[in-house]
């Protein structure tokens, strides 16, 4: 029989843990085991994990460890699974209950190296909608790495490792050291070295994971230095894209008209931080400095941007005129709120 090893890890999750993990405990197929990683949470997670081993200990198990991160709290899961497919699964998320089921039917027609899904997204259980567009139709073989990539990087989507099965034997020999730190983005770069292993991926329609808006949660917490992780993985990603040698012009013509207002975004957020001028201008020349942004994103002509404000940002960054960038943008900013205000909303 198939086995699925579940790796959950979790950080001060008290307040949705139960939920998740019940999700998994009534998953509709079996066998499966499930393996909590305690990243040295501040709240009641700690005690949670250890009651839900003491009453599962047939099926669940917890590595308590010292707080370095998601990527390695997944890494010590990889290390203590015993299953077939490894899936990853955010303490404050669900899991529909025949996910498992379904990854089954799946693996014994295709005998797939992945599987990608879709998935919902949520503030209670019961308001649940659709994340993301639907891509593939019922069941798509993909079966090259144009394909698998054009699919993780031309749809937002598919970033995150919930969004994504993978075989076991695929997690061996795997260097994470360019990116062991990397808290914001850490799931897309694990996937590249995944994908890189992989022959045949299936793609289903078919939504089986429930995402939760949690605005308490790691991924809404912002401080500074989301923005240099953020170029960062960026300028890894297009090193790896490079490196591979599959996408075609069109692929990579594609992937620059997505990418750039994420990076507009980006330089954006980093002006209207709380932080002082002096760190500003160190992280714009930090972008400069990548390949990214010299070999791909300085490409894009200025002329193809629709809106003027993207426009502006874009021309005094390219032209280092930093101080008058972080002046437009907090202009722009405080005038934004002011309308917001006049407006009646909060």
């Amino acid at each position: 029989m198939i086995k699925f090893s579940i790796i959950v890890p979790v950080y001060n999750s008290e307040k949705y843990l139960i939920d998740c993990v019940d999700s998994l405990l009534n998953q509709t197929y079996k066998p499966y085991e499930i393996i909590l990683i305690d990243d040295e949470s501040k709240d009641n997670s700690p005690k949670l994990c250890d009651e839900l081993v003491e009453n599962n200990s047939a099926i669940i198990k917890c590595i308590h460890k010292k707080n370095a991160g998601p990527l390695s709290a997944r890494i010590d899961g990889i290390k203590n699974a015993s299953g077939d497919y490894l899936y990853f699964v955010d303490s404050d998320d669900i899991l529909e209950l025949d996910a498992l089921e379904t990854f089954k039917f799946i693996i014994e027609e295709e005998n797939p190296d992945g599987i990608f899904f879709g998935a919902y997204k949520f503030i209670e259980p019961s308001t649940k909608i659709n994340l993301g567009q639907d891509i593939f139709n019922v069941k798509t073989i993909l079966d090259n790495k144009r394909d698998f990539y054009k699919t993780i990087f031309l749809n937002d989507s598919f970033f995150a490792m919930w969004r994504k099965l993978f075989k076991a034997e695929l997690f061996n020999n795997i260097d994470y050291s360019l990116f062991i730190n990397v808290r914001h983005g850490e799931d897309l770069l694990q996937s590249l070295q995944l994908l890189k292993k992989c022959k045949k991926i299936v793609g289903i329609d078919k939504r089986l994971y429930c995402y939760r808006i949690n605005l308490q949660g790691l991924s809404h917490v912002v401080n500074f230095n989301i923005h240099t992780e953020s170029i960062y993985v960026y300028d890894l990603i297009y090193k790896f894209l490079v490196s591979e040698s599959v996408f075609l012009p069109e692929d990579w013509n594609k992937y620059l008209n997505r990418n750039i207002y994420n990076f507009i975004d980006t330089i954006y957020s980093a002006s209207i931080s709380k932080v002082s001028i002096k760190q500003k201008i160190d992280f714009f020349n930090y972008v400069k400095r990548t390949q990214y942004y010299s070999l791909f994103i300085a490409k894009q002509d200025v002329k193809l941007l629709t809106n003027l404000k993207t426009k502006n940002i874009f021309k005094l960054f390219n032209k280092n005129r930093y101080k008058r960038l972080i002046l437009f943008c907090n202009i722009g900013f405080k005038f934004k709120k002011i309308i917001r205000a006049i407006k009646g909303v909060r």
